[in-house]
């Protein structure tokens, strides 16, 4: 085929590669790459200039500053008959500069800089820089397969149906596309398993399903091993099609392949193949790599040997699955995994920013206005600051541990326990979304701010808190939603009239805390089936691991001594209630109840007031006090009450 940028043979067939005595390179580096604080080992375009002047190659490097200066870039040295074309970027700075050699004598050339490098890992290239610019240099090109759908090529992988929405719900994220990443998770829960005609290689089969994945190499995305053996030379690709997936499944089938994990699962099948065609009753979305490719009916089909590049010593050949269950350790090294997490949480910070500035200029955003918090503070006046603190309070993490103490003292440690698990799956959510967002506090002027708090605003904790705790005793509990409901209100309200939260924050807070107790209503069985295996040693030892998890807390929370001390005390007392207590409540007369809980919160109040006093001294000391509290909620308490006729021992 004759293109006017040049010679090119057709694409599909064979390219030769032969080595040439001198090279003409080219170096493509995509601006953004290598530029991120959490990386200072990894150098910008001024660092691997140098890199490429010490290894002795001759190049012409290029900073282009969009796309289209990319595609241009790369088409005019094509035309001039340049040898090699180096991408250095991530995949998707591979994929496009690889697009415009397909079927060309100019090879393509791999320098890592991105996060997940799905395509360098298959081809054998290594992380290291250095390493991978002597590979530039001595090594000879090699060609590889690149796979085509409806018209569009891909290196990883082709997507289709519930996939496709995931993907393009997270690429529209990086573009900042609030409400086209709404609408593709929308669709992605609409979707409903249709019936599917293949053809794979003229043979023709029928199934139903609502998401398939077209591989060509072993990942794609966050180093996803959907085809671990799958190779880039063999002229195949692999069909997966997922049988029976809700798309709660596919996340977490997703979620245990991720980081190059292999684990193969009884309901995704695969079929190797050359030509496939997909049709469907209704129309799935498809994406090849990070590009839209239509709906389906699609086309797909493999080109052979099309693409010339430097690869490693060999293609990716695949890795072995470890044997048995527990045993599967990550095939990547620790520096790759540390060079995986930092820019992917660099860029989900920016997306989750850019999405918040969204929320807040969107009609949503009326939410935000500091008119609200100022009509609720003239509304209520400044004489309630004190009964506001209070009512703050209830969704704070000592009036949580409070109410799920009485709860654990009335009710037993099954509700106890339960809605303390729906309370720490919250709080992560509430953590994450807090560090992504980085919304800040409220600062208008007009506004009067009767407490300081250092985190970020959004979304409200104390609201979702105040939601998971009084919603969780009404849900699985004998309280009466009439009873929970206002103690949710006092919260938000308070929290507007204290000025530390807009509206918009407490009602995101409430919101995340009814999605959390409807997920915990899904995962709870698996939780506690999983923690009825678990031996008297595995007790012990999350509750010595708890404590470690939480010492860096110390450092970034003014209460952290506190935590770490109650997580020692509970780490202690919850093995000992577990096995040797056995705590459980009986009914008793209105009095003894009252008596109950009177003498156990009366105890309880002091020792917590003994630790704040010595944490406002030091905050180390108040370490002590608070191990006491949890002891006492725990395991000291219950005991007395047992020992004193108010609660009984549970049978073995």
């Amino acid at each position: 085929m004759t293109s006017p940028d040049g010679p090119r043979t057709e694409i599909g067939d064979a390219v030769a590669s032969r080595p040439r005595p001198a090279r003409s390179v080219l170096v493509v580096v995509n601006p953004t790459a290598g530029k991120t604080a959490f990386h200072p080992h990894r150098p910008g375009a001024e660092g691997i200039a140098a890199l490429l002047d010490a290894s002795g190659l001759a190049y012409e490097l290029v900073v282009p500053a969009s796309v289209e200066e990319s595609v241009a870039a790369v088409r005019a040295a094509v035309a001039r008959g340049v040898d090699l074309i180096v991408a250095g970027g991530g995949d998707g700075t591979v994929a496009l500069v690889a697009n415009q050699l397909l079927g060309c004598d100019t090879a393509l050339g791999i320098l890592p800089l991105g996060s997940a490098m799905n395509v360098a890992r298959a081809l054998g290239i290594p992380p290291d820089l250095d390493a991978a610019v002597r590979l530039l240099v001595e090594a000879t090109p090699q060609p590889i397969d690149v796979g085509e759908v409806n018209g569009v090529h891909f290196l990883e992988s082709a997507q289709i149906g519930v996939p496709a929405e995931l993907f393009g719900a997270a690429a529209e994220a990086e573009e900042h596309d609030l409400h086209a990443v709404l609408r593709s998770l929308a669709r992605a829960r609409r979707t409903r398993p249709v019936s599917l005609q293949l053809t794979i290689d003229g043979r023709r089969i029928t199934t139903r399903g609502m998401m398939l994945a077209v591989a060509n190499a072993p990942y794609t995305g966050l180093l996803y091993a959907l085809a671990p053996q799958e190779r880039l030379d063999d002229g195949l690709l692999t069909l997966l099609v997922y049988r029976h997936f809700s798309l709660g499944e596919l996340l977490r089938y997703y979620a245990t392949v991720a980081f190059a994990r292999e684990r193969p699962h009884p309901r995704v099948t695969r079929w190797p193949g050359r030509r496939f065609t997909i049709a469907s009753d209704a129309p799935l979305r498809v994406r090849a790599d990070d590009a839209d490719a239509g709906t389906t009916p699609a086309e797909v089909r493999v080109l052979p040997r099309a693409l010339r590049v430097i690869c490693g010593s060999t293609v990716f050949v695949g890795h072995r699955r470890p044997r048995g269950r527990w045993r599967r350790p990550l095939p990547l090294s620790r520096t790759e995994l540390k060079r995986l997490h930092a820019p992917l949480t660099v860029r989900l910070a920016a997306v989750g920013r850019a999405l918040a500035d969204q929320l807040t200029r969107s009609p949503a955003g009326a939410l935000w206005d500091p008119g609200w918090i100022v009509a609720v503070q003239r509304r209520v006046g400044p004489r309630h600051v004190r009964a506001a603190e209070a009512a703050s309070n209830l969704g704070s993490t000592w009036g949580v541990i409070v109410t799920l103490t009485v709860a654990f003292w009335i009710a037993g440690r099954e509700l106890a326990y339960k809605v303390l698990g729906v309370v720490l799956l919250c709080s992560l959510a509430t953590t994450a979304i807090k560090a992504v967002t980085r919304l800040e506090r409220p600062s208008h002027e007009s506004i009067r701010v009767w407490r300081f708090e250092p985190s970020d605003s959004f979304p409200s904790g104390h609201t979702a808190n105040a939601v998971t705790v009084w919603g969780g005793l009404a849900a699985y509990g004998r309280l009466p939603w009439a009873a929970s409901l206002p103690s949710v209100v006092l919260v938000g309200l308070s929290r507007v009239y204290l000025g530390v939260h807009y509206v918009g924050d407490v009602v995101g807070g409430a919101l995340l805390g009814f999605a959390m107790l409807r997920l915990h209503e899904v995962v709870w069985p698996t939780i506690r089936r999983q923690a009825g295996r678990l031996p008297f040693a595995g007790y012990v030892a999350a509750g010595l691991a708890a404590p470690l998890v939480a010492f860096p807390l110390v450092r970034r929370y003014p209460d952290g001594w506190q935590i770490v001390g109650a997580l020692i005390g509970a780490g202690v007392a919850l093995p000992v209630e577990h096995r040797l207590l056995r705590y459980a409540p009986r009914p008793l007369p209105a009095t003894a109840q009252v008596a109950r809980v009177g003498l156990g919160l009366g105890v309880l109040g002091t020792l917590m007031w003994r630790g704040i006093r010595a944490t406002a001294r030091r905050p180390r000391d108040g370490a002590p006090w608070f191990a006491a509290v949890a002891l006492w909620a725990v395991l000291v308490g219950p005991a007395l009450f047992v020992r004193l006729g108010l609660a009984r021992r549970r049978p073995r």
